[in-house]
């Protein structure tokens, strides 16, 4: 399938793209750029293709979100250790994905239910992707990024909360 084609390929980018932080010295290389651009590319058009040509399953939707989480945190670590980015954030973050995961897992095993992606979560980890690109680069308002970004791994954790609160009920 094209599109856990396209989820995998941005699982296999991310150590490329921490080694090309790590290569780059302060700066972003145009192929580090670029590379990271590409793995928004596989993340906008995954779940596309997959609608588009019929491809959806329960493994793309245990897949994509996964690659999501995968490829922002090893960038984020590498973001950290290389290029000084704001640890409390990577750790409110890994806390709500780490929870993400554990819940999904659970529910995954004990009841088979995949739980979908929320919008609040995708705009999170958008905002994620954005704000280390913007600090990557050295953008002067990447600082703003991280408090819109940080409010948003909140509400979307919340809407998790809520949404496994409503699955366990029933």
């Amino acid at each position: 399938m094209l599109a856990n084609g396209l989820s995998l390929s941005r699982i296999c980018l991310a150590p490329v793209v921490v080694y090309g932080l790590y290569r780059d010295g302060q700066g972003v290389g145009p192929i580090t750029l670029v590379l990271m651009l590409v793995a928004g590319v596989t993340d906008l058009l995954d779940g596309w293709v997959a609608r588009r040509l019929g491809q959806t399953s329960r493994l793309g939707r245990v897949l994509d979100p996964l690659a999501d989480k995968l490829f922002i945190g090893s960038v984020c670590v590498g973001l950290v250790v290389l290029r000084a980015f704001p640890f409390w954030l990577l750790l409110l973050q890994a806390i709500r994905d780490m929870a993400i995961l554990g819940a999904g897992s659970y529910l995954l095993r004990s009841r088979q239910i995949v739980v979908p992606a929320s919008l609040w979560g995708k705009v999170a980890t958008w905002a994620m992707a954005l704000t280390m690109l913007a600090h990557a680069l050295g953008m002067p308002w990447s600082f703003l990024l991280q408090g819109v970004t940080a409010l948003l791994i909140v509400v979307s954790g919340a809407g998790y909360v809520r949404q496994l609160h409503k699955i366990l009920k029933t």
